[in-house]
C-alpha cells in the first residue's frame, strides 16, 4: 500500500522516535545477576591484552547451569572498545546496549517494510522496543540484544542479497561467523544454510529445476567461509570447546521427551507475559492483549509455513528446535528475543487472517491494534522513567562496595573465596571464586572447599543457598568472622 512517505522518510522519523531510549532507564547500577559479571571480566582481558578466558570465575562441571568457563568471545569484543575508554561504567555500557537495540529496531524496520507499509512497519517497530520488558532489559549487560541484532541482520541481509557474487557470500559468510562468535546459537543459521542447501539439491537433481543451482553454490560457498572463519576463531580465542562442552554436559537424552513438554508449557507462557504489561487501571486490555498475541502469532506461523514457507522460516523453525530440547529454563524472554520480529509479523498474518469477514482495511486494522498496544504500555513505561533514579539491588551497593574492598586489601591475591554470584566476586574484588551445586551437604562442601582451596566463604543475607547457611552451623567452630556489615560476612575457614 503506497503512503505519503517514502521508506527513506519513514525511517528517517523512526531514528528520531527511537532517539528517548538513549535516556530511558539509563542507570550506574546493576542487579546480582552473573553472566554480565563474566562478560566484563573477559572485555577487561581483552581490553588489556590477557587472553579473555582467563577469568577469576572456577567452573565446576557438576553445577555447569551456572556458566561455561568463558562466554563465546564475540560479545566481549564488542565491549572490550567501552571498557577500555571508560572502565566498567554501567551508564555507559548501557548505552553501548541501547545502541544495539537502536540497530535491532532499524534492521527490523527494514525487514517488515519489505513486506508491510512504511508507516505500518514503524509502529510495529515502537510496538517491540517500547515494550516495558525491553526497557528493563535493555540495562542487563548480556548478549541477548546484540546477538539478536546479528542474527536478525544476517537473516535480513541473506534475502535481499542476489546470490551472483563469491565477495557477498565472503561478506555475509564473515558476519555468520562473528555472531556465532557472541553466542553459540548462531549455530541455527549454519545449520538452517545446510538444511536449505539440501533442499535446492534436491530440487536439481530429482525435480529437475536449475534455477536452484546459483543459490546452491551460493549457499555451498556460505557455509565453507562460516566453517572456515569459526575455526580459525577458535584457533585464535579458544574458548568455543569449552562453551560446548558446559552446555553439552547439561543435556540427557532420557529427558529428552520431559524437556521438549516443559520448555514448550514454559516459552508459551513467557511469550504471553511479553505482551502483558500488568498494572494500572487498563489491565484488562493486557490481558486481552496476551491472550490475543499468543493466537494469532501462531495461526499466522501455521499459515506462513504451509503457504509462503521461506528461509526466515526455516531459521525460526531450526531455532526453537533448539530451545524445546535445552533442559534451562531461566532465561525468560531472552531466548526468544532473536525471534521476536518474526513473532510480529506471524501476528500480522494470523490477524490479516481472522479479519477477511470484516469490512475494514488490513493497514487500518493493524494500525489501531498497534495504537492499543502502545496505549497499553504507557502505564509501564511511566514507571519506569518514574524508577530509574532507584539504585538497584546488586553488587554495586555500599555494603557491597565496602566488602569488596575489603576483600582486595585483606585477602591474598592467589586467595580463594566461595559465593553464590562467583562471577560477580571475580570482577569485583578481583580473587577466585567458586559455588558448589546447591544439592550439597555441609560434608561434600568441605571436601569441595578442601579440593579447590577455598579460604574464605561470603555470605549476603538474604540471597545465599541454605546449603552454605547449614555449612557454617556444622563448622562454626572452625570458622571465624572476619568481616561483617548489615549484608555481609565474610568467613575465614580453618578460623585463622
Amino acid at each position: 500500500m503506497n503512503t505519503r512517505f517514502s521508506k527513506q522518510q519513514t525511517l528517517l522519523v523512526l531514528i528520531v522516535l527511537l532517539l528517548p531510549l538513549f535516556f530511558i532507564n539509563i542507570r550506574d547500577s546493576h542487579d546480582w545477576g552473573g553472566d554480565f559479571a563474566q562478560y566484563l571480566s573477559q572485555a577487561e582481558n581483552i581490553a588489556e591484552g590477557r587472553p579473555h578466558q582467563q577469568t577469576n570465575y572456577i567452573y565446576l562441571e557438576e553445577n555447569s547451569m551456572l556458566g561455561p568457563p568463558a562466554y563465546p568471545v564475540g560479545y566481549p569484543i564488542l565491549l572490550s572498545p567501552v571498557v577500555s575508554s571508560f572502565g566498567i561504567d554501567f551508564k555507559v555500557l548501557m548505552i553501548w546496549q541501547t545502541f544495539f537495540l537502536f540497530l535491532f529496531a532499524v534492521i527490523s524496520f527494514l525487514l517488515f517494510s519489505g513486506r508491510l507499509s512504511n508507516l505500518l512497519s514503524l509502529l510495529l517497530v515502537l510496538v517491540m522496543v517500547y515494550n516495558p520488558w525491553m526497557l528493563r532489559f535493555k540495562t542487563e549487560i548480556v548478549s541477548d540484544i546484540p546477538f539478536s541484532l546479528f542474527l536478525l541482520g544476517c537473516v535480513y541481509l541473506y534475502t535481499v542479497l542476489k546470490k551472483d557474487k563469491w565477495w557477498q557470500a565472503l561478506l555475509l559468510g564473515a558476519l555468520v561467523a562473528f555472531m556465532i562468535m557472541i553466542r553459540s546459537m548462531g549455530f541455527v543459521f549454519l545449520l538452517a544454510l545446510v538444511l536449505y542447501a539440501l533442499c535446492d539439491l534436491y530440487k536439481i537433481t530429482v525435480r529437475k529445476q536449475p534455477e536452484s543451482r546459483k543459490r546452491l553454490a551460493f549457499n555451498i560457498l556460505l557455509v565453507a567461509y562460516v566453517v572456515i572463519f569459526t575455526l580459525i576463531s577458535r584457533l585464535v580465542f579458544d574458548s568455543m570447546g569449552s562453551v560446548f562442552g558446559a552446555y553439552i554436559s547439561s543435556f540427557s537424552l532420557l529427558d529428552f521427551s520431559r524437556d521438549i513438554l516443559h520448555n514448550l508449557s514454559y516459552y508459551s507462557l513467557i511469550f504471553r507475559n511479553f505482551f502483558y504489561p500488568a498494572g494500572g487501571v487498563w489491565e484488562f486490555g493486557s490481558v486481552l492483549l496476551a491472550s490475543f498475541m499468543i493466537v494469532f502469532t501462531l495461526l499466522g506461523m501455521i499459515i506462513r509455513m504451509v503457504r509462503k514457507f521461506s528461509f526466515p522460516d526455516l531459521i525460526v523453525l531450526v531455532y526453537l528446535l533448539v530451545i524445546m530440547v535445552y533442559p534451562y529454563r531461566g532465561s525468560g524472554f531472552r531466548f526468544l528475543l532473536p525471534l521476536l520480529p518474526f513473532f510480529i509479523l506471524y501476528a500480522v498474518e494470523g490477524i490479516v487472517h481472522v479479519k477477511s469477514g470484516f469490512r475494514i482495511s488490513n493497514q487500518t486494522l493493524l494500525s489501531l491494534v498497534g495504537v492499543l498496544v502502545l496505549f497499553l504500555y504507557l502505564d509501564g513505561i511511566l514507571r519506569i522513567i518514574s524508577e530509574q533514579d532507584i539504585s538497584i539491588e546488586g553488587p554495586l551497593k555500599p555494603e557491597a562496595r565496602e566488602v569488596w574492598d575489603y576483600i582486595r586489601e585483606n585477602s591474598p591475591e592467589n586467595g580463594t573465596l566461595a559465593f553464590f554470584k562467583p562471577r560477580v566476586l571475580g570482577l569485583f574484588a578481583d580473587r577466585k571464586s567458586l559455588r558448589a551445586p546447591s544439592i550439597t551437604g555441609p560434608a561434600q562442601l568441605d571436601e569441595y572447599y578442601n579440593r579447590y582451596g577455598v579460604s574464605y566463604l561470603l555470605i549476603i543475607d538474604p540471597y545465599s543457598p541454605i546449603n552454605q547457611r547449614n555449612y557454617i552451623k556444622q563448622y562454626q567452630d572452625s570458622l571465624k568472622v572476619v568481616f561483617e556489615n548489615p549484608r555481609f560476612r565474610l568467613y575465614s575457614l580453618g578460623g585463622e
